[in-house]
């Protein structure tokens, strides 16, 4: 019957038989003339005695993706001259205006196939009231560079980051680096730039950076917080379905009033918002559980688990802004004691452009 119901495409089919035969030779006397034309008394070279691969996604290849990636790249000397790149991106952008360093495709194979975390010079993004301790307003840089964790292997700050080279081309825009790193810029709140020469920080922070992907993350939550966060558990949350699924019901939650704001972790809250959406309690536990995660890891409701943050630049033609890390520092180490032995440099008074 289906076969019948297409009978009336048969004469179409039929004029189509002669231009794919026309397609056929014209290919061929085209690789023939390509084999003509590298011939200069050697051998053809190698790319001219293939047949051509068509790509019908257009899609470029992992070498050529590496290619333009190693192009791109930057190797500050130091801190120093890390600093002086961002000054000169600054110019470029207020007379060329901004562009994405890197394509989606190319971040999306830095985050299945590079080590940015591992890169020497990291760039956490963060509000100036971080610099001092709550407890010691008054004592500079008596703060962390992230919220204080206590894992299986250590107690440290733990913090979400990127390289400096992923972050250089916003230079030291505060809503270009947010947008970047897919965070709602607040114009009425003040930002830094912490830059980390990780050569010189690896020896008192003793930091273990793993990729922001649904695997790592689920990984490091097994080996740091196992009693909290087993792996049948992770297994089942660190999906991009039960993502998809926690951000939804996080957005309800606000929207109704649940929870105050984006940025509440509120357990008992949401506990609430879930109980009057008549979702059976197996599933509320395994959801309070997500939260928590957000919570103590940092994974909010709107990480990707693809390694890779949102562009919320409305101006961008990304869809991904940056390769994301994320960090543990199993020391207890403060902002001065970084500062001291030369490896951080934090960057203060940043202005939109």
């Amino acid at each position: 019957v289906a076969a019948g119901t297409k009978l009336h495409y048969l004469d179409k089919f039929k004029k189509l038989g002669p231009l794919f035969k026309k397609l056929a030779e014209l290919r061929k006397k085209l690789f023939k003339k390509k084999h003509k034309a590298g011939q200069t008394g050697g051998e053809i070279p190698e790319q001219l005695g293939k047949p051509d691969v068509v790509d019908v996604n257009n899609k470029p290849t992992p070498e050529q993706l590496d290619a333009g990636i190693n192009g791109k790249r930057i190797a500050p000397a130091g801190l120093a001259d890390a600093e002086n790149i961002l000054k000169e991106r600054r110019k470029q952008i207020a007379s060329e205006g901004y562009k994405p360093k890197y394509s989606d495709e190319e971040l999306a194979h830095m985050a299945q196939h590079s080590d940015v975390g591992n890169e020497r010079f990291q760039v956490r993004f963060m509000e100036k009231t971080y610099l001092n301790n709550r407890d010691t307003p008054n004592v500079a840089l008596s703060g962390k560079i992230g919220m204080t964790m206590e894992g299986a292997t250590g107690k440290g700050a733990k913090y979400w980051s990127t390289s400096l080279d992923q972050i250089e081309y916003a230079d030291t825009d505060p809503k270009l680096i947010s947008e970047k790193l897919g965070l709602d810029y607040n114009p009425d709140k003040e930002y830094v730039l912490v830059i980390v020469d990780t050569e010189k920080a690896a020896p008192s922070t003793g930091v273990k950076s793993v990729p922001a992907t649904f695997e790592k993350v689920g990984d490091f939550a097994n080996t740091e917080l196992p009693d909290d966060f087993p792996k049948n558990l992770t297994d089942e949350m660190m999906t991009p379905e039960f993502q998809a699924k926690y951000a939804e019901q996080y957005q309800a939650a606000v929207d109704q009033k649940f929870l105050p704001n984006q940025w509440s972790k509120d357990t008992a809250e949401f506990d609430k918002y879930l109980q009057s959406s008549g979702m059976p309690e197996n599933e509320r536990n395994i959801m309070l559980k997500r939260m928590q995660m957000h919570d103590k890891i940092g994974n909010n409701q709107d990480y990707l688990g693809n390694g890779l943050t949102k562009d919320l630049n409305p101006n961008s033609a990304n869809n991904f802004g940056a390769v994301e890390t994320l960090n543990f520092e199993r020391k207890e180490v403060n902002l001065k004691q970084l500062n001291d032995a030369g490896a951080i440099n934090i960057i203060t008074g940043l202005t939109p452009l």
